[in-house]
């Protein structure tokens, strides 16, 4: 059964990425000024406190650019080229993606733990014709370089953090550029170079393997926002109303890394086109996190069910609106301003959408489900309530359908298969086209979708257990063991015993529960009970994870 949308097409403007997010931000300047107000801050490093507007991103974006079709890019160009980011994380990411995409060229953040042989692997991939890093990480790229065999002048290497005898800084080459008036920054006008041109290329956790690039084009970039509604996380329509309500600054807060889709998207774009302020830590660290919470009155925090579950377990709330970290005396931090929480990345269990949303007061929680090769758009709950179980209603313009092992559609769980104008154009490196020829790109999740659109995700396919009452998904036990009051973590892979494949529990028990005798095989017996099978308990100290939150699962099938 093939399932589309049950909300109406969103109109896709043809325009490249960069004037379809700065006419958004200028309208809410020139509303602003309008009002005699001054132009907000848009972007604030969590640790300095210098922040950004959005006349300063488009200013330093321009120069970058200039900076950039200086040393050999531009738009006419077969072969994309691509300008790297291989550094801390950093608000002038932001800078350097827009600069970029205004040169003409492709914008790709890399991981600063990667290896240098990864590095090399990644820097060919990709086309790199440019580097920004940072004078820390620059023994790692020459490295990388030369393991690759990469030709890549000083000059193409750009230093976002510290100074190195040879190589140009950001802020230099910023102050250099902005002297030419002659550059003229890449549009895009036409339909089938907004659908070829690639403006992103992102990398995946690689949680079943090697991490691949997905390539994203403007169009695919363009229709997820307008997909979502735009500016769906306010309720403002009218830009001088919005200038006006932001006589009270509203801050949001992330400690995502800015390598994966998700973190990308909430610094780049979210800002811009939502007007509000975001926050960046550099990382998540909890007395950083804790103190920025209330130093800048923060309402909205975009997290991964990772971050939260440190959070929480790591802080004890003191009253209504303060929560504490430990210590002799413990420390308290106001975190009553907090008001919506946006959680992506991988899979929350709903008792930690429980507990999160009334550690928080009752904050609401913004769930969705995507992938990075569809922009991180497939299914939300934001247009409309889903039926119950599921993660969401496909969005508009996408259509879905489910394939058994046979590649027949099936009304059953099976691979949930997308296509729409938010799919991914190809891996970078790689020929193979990314849709079947249908037009649908085959996601690899175990998921079925109902009549109405309601999406319900049971993992991925690679993770199904198949025992001998069928194929069992992992995640659906570990939400009956996040139940258990004695379960702090857990993860569920299927394991060979005995002859057949069995679910087996990984699981890290609470701190209060791991001196009690007997625990694990108490859980053991509660499990069978409320999950109907066999399921064997081994007590674990930790779970590796990705750092969106993801469980690698590969690492207890390869132990």
């Amino acid at each position: 059964m093939t399932v589309t949308s049950p909300f109406p097409d969103r109109e896709i403007p043809t325009v490249d990425l960069t004037t379809f997010v700065f006419e958004q931000a200028q309208a809410r300047v020139d509303a602003a000024a309008a009002l005699q107000m001054d132009e907000p801050v848009l972007m604030v490093d969590g640790v300095t406190g210098h922040g950004l507007s959005f006349s300063d991103i488009r200013k330093q974006s321009l120069a970058v650019a200039r900076g950039l079709s200086d040393r050999g890019f531009t738009s006419k160009c077969e072969d994309y080229q691509t300008a790297v980011v291989f550094a801390p994380v950093s608000i002038y990411f932001s800078v350097i993606h827009f600069g970029t995409l205004m040169a003409g060229g492709v914008y790709a953040a890399f991981d600063p733990d990667l290896s240098h042989a990864t590095l090399a692997k990644r820097l060919m991939e990709v086309n790199a014709a440019a580097v920004f890093t940072s004078a820390e990480l620059l023994p790692t790229l020459l490295a990388a370089c030369e393991s690759a065999k990469l030709t890549l002048e000083p000059s193409n290497i750009i230093l976002i953090s510290g100074n190195c005898s040879g190589y140009e800084t950001l802020s230099s080459l910023c102050k250099k550029s902005s002297q030419d008036s002659s550059f003229e920054p890449y549009v895009i006008r036409y339909l089938d170079e907004q659908e070829r041109k690639v403006a992103n290329i992102v990398y995946t956790s690689g949680t079943t393997g090697d991490g691949k690039g997905v390539m994203l084009t403007h169009r695919n970039l363009i229709a997820a926002h307008k997909i979502l509604g735009g500016n769906f996380f306010n309720s403002y329509t009218n830009a001088r109303e919005l200038a006006a309500e932001r006589q009270k600054r509203r801050y949001m807060l992330s400690a995502l890394p800015l390598w994966f889709h998700y973190g990308h998207c909430v610094l780049c774009y979210q800002p811009l086109i939502s007007g509000d302020c975001i926050v960046q830590l550099p990382s998540f660290n909890l007395p950083e996190y804790m103190d920025t919470l209330e130093r800048y009155h923060v309402e909205r925090i975009f997290s991964t069910p990772r971050l939260l579950h440190s959070l929480l377990t790591g802080t004890a709330k003191s009253d209504e609106r303060t929560a504490a970290i430990g210590g002799s005396p413990a420390r308290s931090y106001d975190i009553g301003s907090v008001k919506a929480i946006v959680c992506g990345g991988a899979t929350l269990p709903d008792c930690h959408r429980r507990r999160a949303s009334a550690y928080f007061g009752g904050a609401t929680i913004t769930i969705g489900y995507g992938q990075s090769e569809t922009c991180g758009v497939i299914a939300g709950c934001v247009l409309k309530k889903p039926a119950p179980g599921a993660v969401g209603v496909l969005y508009p313009g996408l259509t879905a359908k489910v394939v058994d092992e046979h590649g027949q559609e099936t009304t059953a769980f099976g691979d949930l298969c997308i296509a729409g104008p938010t799919v991914m154009k190809g891996y970078a490196g790689r020929s193979e086209p990314p849709v079947d020829k249908d037009g649908f790109l085959h996601t690899g999740d175990y998921a079925r979708v109902d009549a109405g659109g309601s999406v319900f995700l049971s993992g991925r396919m690679t993770d199904i257990i198949p025992t001998t009452h069928g194929p069992v998904s992992p995640t659906g036990i570990e939400d009956i063991l996040f139940e258990h009051p004695s379960v702090e973590d857990c993860a569920v892979v299927g394991q060979m015993l005995n002859g057949l494949e069995q679910p087996v529990a990984f699981v890290v028990l609470a701190a209060d529960a791991r001196s009690v005798p007997g625990c694990m095989d108490g859980i053991e017996v509660w499990l069978r009970e409320k999950a109907g099978l066999e399921v064997v308990c081994r007590e674990i100290s930790g779970i590796p994870k990705s750092p969106a939150g993801k469980v690698l699962r590969n690492m207890f099938k390869q132990a």
